[in-house]
């Protein structure tokens, strides 16, 4: 008997196929809400030992789909199968991304749900994996990650605030997919560093791992010629050339695509190559800080102090800051396709903005109110501009002269109502860059934040 919605689970195995055995019975046998999905990097064991048992799988129901890829491709598989099942996530209130070496513990499900569902501070739920198992290789990083625990265990949470890596990791589809999406525009490959830092710093959220539910690893205990973990810890996590003869594989090649088949029980489909745009983004790993698109979400440099509202493609050949694009089309909520030098563009669909960027602004300029085409854009500015600025910011804007100079237009007074609503003071008029008004020309105007925006 199916209980409750259908969670997505896209499970990620490589190689091993008596952990992928195992750790596929575990999960199945965990939950009857979720929907799993194997998407597999073929390896020089996929055709006689994994491809064979995970079809069984398949048409046995336990698998909704196999998903196997021509080549290993890396991370680039969970990005590819992400946008493959794009329609089952984005269906789903949430959705599991999870390695499938893991032994899965009955009621692991149901916490993660009861976390993210009480806890709006996060973002993902990854489950506690018991570190004392793991193999010579990880012994260090055993020792460390049960201090880890053990610390924030004294934390009076229902949950451990710890980030667990794509151990079971489950997300909110409606936060995971503009993530995605907002990577993927600017050139970072889907890492769990990369999703973990989106979720931090963009939308000002934490991941977590679950108190109770504890799962193990199987392949962190296995010698380097079986466990791929134990393979990247072995090399000191360093980058692997690609080497047919000798079998080994490249571990951080974030621009590697392959074409593949998809089997759904019923017959098998293939699929072509799906190149990414732009290119992987360079970025030393180890030092987040100084990474300029997560560097410039988190500061308020002085650079960005202005945000710019506009319904039309901003002309990023003027003054340095934040242009906020708003679209009626279908595009990623608080998705950013180009951040560079001193300015930027951000896509704003009809959705919240990332808390990020809320009161971040001391001045917004909503100069194309009063445009015609912009009439349906005027109460989403209006909203986005108070969002946006600091509590003692401004907001400014230009509008059609009236007939007498000095002399606030019709226009203007007739959206006092609407600049109201959004939670921001009746405009007034000042003095324009030369201290000079003329009649008939455009007139500068303000706005102060008074309070929250009245409900939509």
């Amino acid at each position: 008997m199916t209980l409750g919605p259908r969670i997505p689970c896209l499970l990620y195995p490589y190689r091993n196929a008596e952990a992928i055995k195992q750790s596929l019975e575990s999960i199945a046998n965990c939950s009857d809400i979720l929907d799993l999905y194997v998407i597999e990097n073929k390896s020089d064991r996929t055709d006689a030992a994994i491809r064979p048992y995970v079809e069984g799988m398949v048409r046995a129901g336990v698998v909704k789909k196999y998903i196997l890829f021509d080549e290993n491709i890396s991370n680039n598989a969970m990005t590819l199968s992400i946008e493959m099942l794009r329609s089952e996530i984005s269906s789903a209130s949430h959705v599991i991304l999870s390695d499938l070496d893991l032994i899965v513990q009955p009621g692991l499900i149901e916490e993660q749900i009861a976390i993210l569902d009480h806890f709006s501070e996060l973002f993902a739920c990854g489950m506690q994996v018991d570190p004392d198992s793991w193999g010579e290789n990880f012994a260090k990083i055993a020792e460390h990650h049960k201090a880890l625990i053990a610390e924030r265990s004294k934390i009076d949470l229902p949950y451990i605030p710890l980030w667990s890596g794509m151990w079971m990791a489950m997300f909110r589809s409606s936060e995971l997919l503009p993530i995605v999406d907002a990577a993927n525009r600017n050139g970072y490959r889907l890492t769990d560093g990369v999703v973990g830092r989106f979720g931090r710093l963009w939308l000002g959220k934490t991941w977590a791992i679950t108190r109770h539910s504890v799962g193990q690893d199987l392949t962190r205990r296995l010698p380097e010629e079986d466990g791929y973990p134990a393979l990247k810890a072995a090399n000191g996590m360093r980058f692997v050339e690609h080497s047919p003869e000798d079998g080994r594989y490249s571990l951080y090649n974030h621009d590697l695509v392959s074409g593949g088949v998809i089997y759904d029980g019923q017959s098998w489909q293939s699929f072509e190559p799906r190149p990414f745009d732009p290119p992987a983004v360079k970025r030393d790993r180890t030092r987040w800080d100084e990474d300029p698109l997560f560097r410039r979400l988190s500061t308020g440099r002085r650079r960005f102090d202005t945000a710019y509202i506009s319904f039309k493609p901003p002309k990023m050949t003027r003054r340095p800051g934040l242009y906020v694009w708003l679209r009626d089309e279908a595009v990623a909520p608080n998705s950013i396709p180009d951040f560079g030098g001193d300015k930027a563009i951000l896509h704003l669909a009809d959705e919240p903005l990332a808390p990020q960027l809320c009161g971040l602004f001391g001045v917004v300029r909503v100069d194309e109110l009063f445009q015609p085409a912009a009439a349906r854009f005027r109460d989403r500015s209006l909203r986005a501009a108070r969002e946006l600025v600091k509590p003692d910011g401004v907001v400014r804007g230009s509008a059609p002269a009236g007939p007498e100079e000095g002399v606030a237009p019709d226009v203007l007074v007739a959206l006092e109502a609407e600049f109201e609503r959004a939670g921001l003071s009746p405009p007034v008029l000042v003095p324009g860059p030369a201290g000079k008004r003329r009649a008939g020309a455009a007139v500068e105007f303000e706005t102060h934040p008074i309070g929250a925006p009245a409900d939509a």
